[in-house]
């Protein structure tokens, strides 16, 4: 960080970060826009299903990307059909059941089987080293979005955002 004297030798200051808002055009996606993110993330080779299951599941239920990441395999009732998301904000009770659709539960079990190949995890959404870091859902999500050709950078809350504003 510059100090005062270097500020008054040059006559610049430090850098201020832009606000979201003025930074980019919109914070959230179209429903189109995340159904070609969905579709590019398909088309990995290795980790296609994976990648889609991923977007689908931030965008229908919101989720942050630690969220994402952070879900387990006991966490999903298979039988009934539902999720219970641990939510990491809003205190202790932050958990809501929700439930999957036929799309989701269809991936979830092939991903299920997919996942016994590779390393062992209690985690849902794993690599072939094991659990994956929220800079690798990131990487996913810009590389699908430039794929998609969407326009402009994407980046994984514009999925939780893009709920709210396409209801």
């Amino acid at each position: 960080m510059p100090n005062k004297k270097s500020e008054k030798k040059t006559g610049s200051s430090p850098l201020k970060r832009l606000k979201s808002s003025l930074a980019r055009e919109r914070e959230f996606l179209t429903d189109e826009e995340v159904d070609k993110l969905i579709v590019a993330a398909a088309r990995h080779e290795a980790f296609g299903l994976r990648n889609a299951l991923m977007i689908r599941m931030a965008f229908r239920h919101a989720l942050r990307a630690s969220e994402l990441l952070d879900l387990q395999w006991e966490q999903i009732d298979f039988d009934k059909g539902t999720i219970l998301i641990k939510r990491v904000k809003g205190g202790a009770d932050a958990e809501s059941l929700q439930a999957l659709n036929e799309e989701e539960l269809t991936a979830l079990i092939e991903l299920q089987e997919l996942n016994k190949s590779m390393k062992k995890s209690t985690f849902v959404f794993i690599g072939q080293r094991g659990s994956l870091f929220v800079d690798s859902f990131e990487l996913i999500v810009k590389k699908a979005g430039a794929s998609a050709k969407i326009g402009f950078p994407v980046h994984p809350h514009m999925l939780r955002h893009a709920k709210e504003n396409n209801s």
